[in-house]
């Protein structure tokens, strides 16, 4: 079967993320009590795209994507239990162009640092402040598997009462090189399995909330 080709206006690059997000509530508080939702699943079911023998292989939905002709990074996303991931856009891989300064991204900011290497900023929504002084958690580098770990407690409303909300959120990122083309993979996008990698670089800004 023949696939169709795209060439991009400029070269890519090309990140991979896996992220695992969930809340829990104060009875699972202790880790014992929680420790099956909080594990990383070992492979991943995905249609988000790969990179297969040198080549590039993306679902020809990227073609919708208005951002994609401004594109100089792309996120291929993985997602453990969707229904639990509370920073998931519509749209599956993000098309970003890291050269107008810094770009949200998840709870991150991206900023372009040139030969594939991005900086990493938290973004400071995600723990409940607003605009302080930049905070720069990482810079991703060819080679390297960087997993990011953070946590936040918020209030919210539950059947009328005050009830404290903890989220866990794990990302692991990975640079999977530049690219001037790609295969487009035809509808309905067939599933590849990619195993998890193992962080060369974790990035652990858990606090302790109780």
């Amino acid at each position: 079967m023949k696939h169709e080709t795209i060439t991009f206006t400029k070269p890519v690059t090309f990140i991979q993320a896996f992220h695992h997000h969930y809340d829990y509530l104060k009875d699972q508080r202790r880790f014992e009590e929680r420790k099956e939702i909080a594990a990383w699943q070992k492979t991943f079911q995905s249609t988000s795209g790969y990179v297969e023998g040198g080549a590039l292989f993306l679902p020809e939905s990227i073609l919708n994507v208005d951002s994609l002709k401004l594109a100089t990074h792309i996120t291929l996303e993985d997602v453990q239990n969707p229904s639990h991931y509370h920073f998931k856009q519509s749209q599956p891989n993000h098309c970003l162009n890291l050269q107008t300064g810094l770009v949200e991204y998840d709870s991150f900011k991206l900023k372009d640092l040139g030969t594939e290497k991005v900086e990493i900023q938290l973004h400071w929504s995600f723990i409940g402040y607003f605009e302080p002084e930049q905070y720069k958690i990482a810079e991703l580098q060819p080679g390297m598997v960087l997993e990011i770990r953070r946590n936040r407690v918020v209030n919210h409303s539950l059947t009328g009462r005050k009830e404290r909300i903890y989220t866990e959120a794990f990302t692991i990122l990975q640079i999977l090189g530049t690219f001037t083309q790609a295969t487009l993979l035809s509808a309905p996008t067939p599933i590849m399995v990619k195993a998890l990698p193992q962080p060369t670089k974790v990035v652990d800004l858990m606090k302790h909330l109780y």
